[in-house]
């Protein structure tokens, strides 16, 4: 383009030294055509009407474009490339802050490629020159602001697992069941971080804050120890080593169901084989994994923890239960905070309350009498204690008896019959009365004649015993405590 100018320039001046002014006057070019070639000679001295055309800005070939970017011409390649346009043919030179780094020659169809000498860290203007051999060097290009960082970041803290990931017994330990946890740790500010495990490989990016904090939540873990370092990785791609590591556990399996949960014996009063008591703070033992965490509830409420042993063996020792029927069950929970499935139901029922007992007093000439009383639990046991005898007596449900001839023959005497009930959850109480019952077989003296009373004995005189009193008064003595039966030839 600019030799065609140029040509047309020329042209124009050899048109005008063809031009006439006045009639018989001719130009001073006309007279002279010795100065039309100078005047050519001049047009192709002056380099500013021949120069070759710009190329374009260098653009930075994208695979020298490190970093998260390929277009912020931000790089840790400190012999980066580039390319751009130029005439075809053209010898390109770029510059680095006006320094030159690097020629080479543009492609037929006007594309140049171009790698730089070594360029030290720190920011640049590139800009592009062409020379196509003709026309001369052209005006530099416009420039491409890079910056080369070669340097790689500080090493981030070692990672640290937060404690609400920390699932478990302890919010310190790095067991846990979540197996997408959360990691925080510092860095440089506002630069990448990566956490790698040595298991699953990268598991997640952060971009630190302004204070170089930064919070990453992983992918999902598979179950096993980790090994998580972080690396932080600047704009330009450097990245820097490997943070000290943090051994995290995953562990999402939960352990067996523990076995059916059995009310130790030495707490089942009363049948004990029946799971019901009158313990109402019941040990509670049974068998789960080893080193598990047990739990002890009563439907949905807990009734203590305790840790199985090395064999798996636990005891619980409940609080203060009601009286009623209780649905014990247990589960295991492991360091990590994996909960078993429930195990199956012990039926347990709590009785603290006494049966009521009371003994019939009786006074009998039966050396071996039957006994009776009254009881308000019909599934009781009664034991009937007299003299030394012990026996155990019918539950009718409201009332109690024990049949003649049961006990062995009593000499008369006034006994005390013991009698206790006894539930069967071990609950016991005994009659609360004594010497109920007496035992006579002597027949009593004979009583004296019957005297009819002065006051019923009417008539002329009170000690002929004629009366008109058809219910006379007849008074005697006989043996203290005895029953007097009064008798007549006629009535009976």
């Amino acid at each position: 383009m600019l030799l065609a100018n140029w040509l047309k320039t020329l042209l124009r001046s050899s048109r005008s030294s063809r031009i006439t002014s006045r009639p018989g006057n001719t130009s001073r070019s006309q007279r002279s055509p010795r100065h039309t070639l100078r005047a050519s000679a001049e047009i192709l001295e002056d380099r500013t009407l021949l120069t070759t055309a710009i190329p374009t800005v260098p653009d930075l070939i994208a695979a020298f474009d490190t970093g998260d970017s390929a277009d912020d011409n931000v790089t840790n390649k400190s012999t980066p490339a580039f390319i751009g346009d130029a005439a075809a043919g053209s010898t390109v030179e770029i510059f680095a802050n006006g320094v030159s780094v690097g020629t080479t020659v543009a492609l037929s169809g006007g594309t140049y490629v171009i790698s730089s000498s070594t360029l030290a860290d720190g920011s640049y203007d590139i800009t592009a020159t062409a020379d196509d051999g003709v026309s001369g060097v052209s005006d530099p290009s416009s420039a491409l602001a890079l910056t080369i960082d070669t340097v790689a970041p500080n090493v981030p803290s070692v990672p640290d697992l937060s404690s609400t990931s920390d699932s478990g017994t302890a919010n310190t330990d790095d067991l846990t069941n979540d197996t997408t946890p959360t990691l925080s740790g510092t860095s440089e500010a506002s630069i990448n971080v990566e956490l790698t495990s040595d298991e699953d490989g990268l598991v997640g990016t952060a971009s630190a804050d302004g204070s170089g904090d930064w919070s990453i939540t992983t992918s999902a873990l598979s179950e096993d120890d980790h090994s998580l370092t972080a690396t932080a990785k600047d704009i330009a791609g450097n990245t820097s080593t490997a943070s000290a590591a943090l051994v995290v556990t995953i562990d999402a399996t939960s352990p067996a169901a523990p076995a059916i949960p059995d009310l130790a014996t030495a707490s089942d009063t009363g049948n004990t084989s029946d799971n019901i008591t009158s313990d109402d703070t019941p040990t509670i033992n049974g068998t789960a994994e080893a080193d598990t965490s047990i739990e002890l509830l009563s439907g949905s409420t807990s009734l203590g923890t305790t840790t199985a042993d090395v064999s798996g063996n636990w005891s619980i020792t409940t609080g203060a239960l009601a009286e009623t029927v209780h649905n014990l069950t247990a589960t295991a929970s492991d360091d990590a905070g994996n909960i078993s499935a429930t195990s199956a139901t012990l039926v347990v029922t709590i009785d603290t309350t006494t049966p009521s007992i009371s003994v019939d007093s009786l006074v009998t000439n039966d050396s071996a009498p039957p006994l009776t009383g009254t009881i308000d639990d019909a599934n009781a046991i009664i034991s009937v204690t007299v003299n030394g005898q012990t026996v155990t007596a019918a539950n009718g449900g409201t009332t109690w008896s024990i049949a003649d001839d049961i006990l062995t023959t009593l000499a008369d005497a006034t006994y005390d019959v013991s009698v206790t009930a006894t539930d069967v959850a071990g609950n016991a109480d005994s009659d609360a009365t004594t010497d109920e019952l007496t035992v006579d077989t002597t027949a009593p003296d004979a009583p004296s004649a019957p005297d009819l009373s002065a006051a019923s004995d009417s008539g002329t005189a009170n000690n002929d015993n004629l009366t008109n009193d058809a219910t006379p008064t007849v008074t005697g003595t006989a043996e203290v405590g005895s029953t007097v039966t009064l008798s007549s030839s006629i009535d009976g």
